[in-house]
């Protein structure tokens, strides 16, 4: 049988897992903010008349309106290791409603030029700023379903 020297043995492991997981998604952070409509508004909006996102990928539950309560995703990897077809769920609790609510977004084909990426709860399904957000969980799945990446509230977890 053979066996490696003790002091590469630690090195090659280090080296091993680091490969393993290379391309593996993961929510680092999520961070909160409520953001009004013109907030999002550029200069390049006025010339070319549809918003200007820049490096930004933003879903909104209602794509009609950019006035809500955002969360802000740091991933592990870049935005294009997320593999297509993949899918953000979202389940939230707020003062509105005791009854947890569920949004799905769909990554688009590409993320070519994007970096940062931003969920907004927005229109009727965040009424405004008034609004407290109790509890929240944050899924990233595959196309088959499989949980890539999950993030939640403490409250979310907390037991009654």
């Amino acid at each position: 049988m053979m066996s490696f020297p003790k002091p590469l043995f630690i090195p090659l492991l280090l080296i091993v897992s680091t490969l393993l997981s290379f391309g593996e998604v993961r929510i680092q952070s999520i961070t909160i903010q409520y953001y009004k409509r013109n907030d999002f508004k550029r200069i390049l909006e006025y010339f070319r008349g549809t918003e200007f996102t820049g490096n930004n990928l933003i879903f909104r539950s209602d794509e009609t309106d950019r006035q809500g309560l955002y969360f802000h995703l740091g991933l592990s990897s870049k935005l294009s290791d997320v593999p297509p077809g993949a899918k953000i769920f979202l389940d939230v609790v707020s003062s509105e409603s005791i009854q947890a609510k569920r949004y799905e977004f769909s990554f688009p084909t590409t993320t070519e030029g994007k970096k940062y990426l931003l969920v907004g709860l927005t229109g009727k399904d965040w009424p405004g700023k008034e609004t407290k957000l109790v509890a929240w969980r944050m899924e990233i799945r595959s196309e088959k379903k499989k949980l890539l990446a999950s993030k939640e509230s403490y409250l979310w977890g907390h037991k009654e």
